[in-house]
């Protein structure tokens, strides 16, 4: 999505703020991707059965994306800026339920202490 905003948006903040995001994300994927290469684990959605993104918050279906790349001008930067907001909302709230059930120690101590759904330390 960030990518989408990066070109697409009419606006040059909006397209400065996607170029931001998708430059903080890719560190983030990159680690993310390195711990599961580790475990032995699929890194796409396709090699995984059984597992929706749908369920959960804040993350986009194709329509939502094939709809956002319909749109131009500022009706592209509206609702990029409502989908990218519900996006990091969801970020936020749904690992946090599994955070201190990792086994190892990234995934626990990589949230950062800022995060408002983030459990306390004796639970992790």
């Amino acid at each position: 999505m960030a990518k989408k905003g990066a070109t697409q948006a009419a606006s040059p903040e909006v397209k400065q703020l996607a170029a931001q995001i998708q430059a903080a994300q890719d560190p983030e994927i990159n680690t993310m991707t390195g711990w599961l290469n580790a475990w032995g684990q699929p890194t796409s959605m396709s090699g995984m059965t059984g597992h929706s993104m749908d369920s959960m918050p804040g993350m986009m279906n194709d329509a939502d994306m094939t709809k956002l790349g319909t749109l131009s001008g500022s009706a592209f930067d509206r609702q990029f800026l409502t989908m990218m907001t519900a996006h990091h909302t969801g970020a936020i709230a749904w690992p946090a339920p599994s955070w201190h059930k990792a086994s190892t120690d990234p995934p626990r101590s990589w949230p950062t202490a800022s995060s408002p759904t983030r459990p306390p330390r004796s639970q992790r």
